[in-house]
């Protein structure tokens, strides 16, 4: 590992994570991602760049805006660290090489639509289309590679098209029972990981997700005295399947192939 290297992805996820901010708030208003500039919410004064350093103005100021004294939501400082450290972990996992770079702007693009899709129960299709396209170019430069598994461009193209027949089996069923079983960004985002990720680690993420919206929400629910019924915004799992399938999805293939002598 390069010191210099893993400061450099760290402190451009911050960066990066600061603009998730941004377009979380302004995606599902319509607005520019660029004009006008960043600006409180609560006394519309322009924020300056001083002001606006991920992590840091937010410590120096503890917390609130210069003007106004109105309290900075933590979701901010959160998301910003988190893309920080998930850009960080993309080059300890993958080093110096293509597919780290295309991981981080894939994880930035999660983190988006997980949040909008928890505030407004949509996922752009713009998104969508970013992740698709990240997967096309991902074919050709970013093999995804275990000890004695790869994901290439064969698997991608299988993730595609299985994908695209299970489009249509969902779209089958819900004009039959007259019932959405899934939301139409959830699917589409499905469709776009695997361009990514490949059918294995995109099979698995979807596992992965299902697992983790069942632990956290039945709990949540029962306890909140929500009804199981309630809208569930999926996107949020997906995201969170679909990372842990990057990072650990062909380790743990690998092993569970191993452990059953299927290699």
């Amino acid at each position: 590992m390069d010191v210099f290297y893993a400061c450099m992805f760290a402190a451009f996820g911050l960066i990066f994570g600061s603009f998730a901010n941004v377009a979380i708030h302004r995606i599902p208003k319509g607005m520019s991602l660029f004009r006008p500039g960043s600006h409180c919410p609560n006394c519309k004064q322009k924020i300056k760049w001083h002001d606006n350093l991920p992590l840091i103005s937010y410590l120096i100021l503890r917390g609130r805006c210069r003007h106004c004294q109105k309290k900075i939501s933590f979701r901010y400082v959160f998301l910003e660290g988190l893309t920080g450290i998930l850009w960080l972990a993309s080059y300890l996992a993958f080093g110096l090489t293509p597919l780290a770079i295309i991981s981080c702007f894939v994880l930035l693009a999660f983190i988006i639509l997980a949040m909008i899709d928890i505030d407004t129960f949509e996922i752009p299709d713009g998104i969508n289309i970013f992740l698709a396209l990240l997967g096309v170019i991902s074919m050709f430069v970013a093999p995804i590679k275990g000890n004695f598994l790869t994901v290439g461009y064969k698997s991608r193209l299988f993730s595609l098209l299985s994908s695209l027949l299970l489009l249509l089996l969902f779209y089958v069923f819900g004009r039959l029972s007259k019932k959405e079983l899934i939301g139409g960004g959830d699917l589409k985002l499905l469709i776009a990981a695997g361009l990514f990720l490949g059918w294995e680690l995109q099979l698995l993420g979807l596992v992965f997700a299902s697992l983790i919206g069942v632990l956290v929400e039945i709990p949540y629910r029962l306890l909140s005295k929500k009804s199981l019924k309630a809208r569930l915004p999926f996107g949020p799992y997906l995201a969170m399947g679909f990372s842990l399938a990057l990072f650990f999805g062909l380790r743990f293939l690998e092993w569970y192939l191993a452990f059953f002598q299927l290699t």
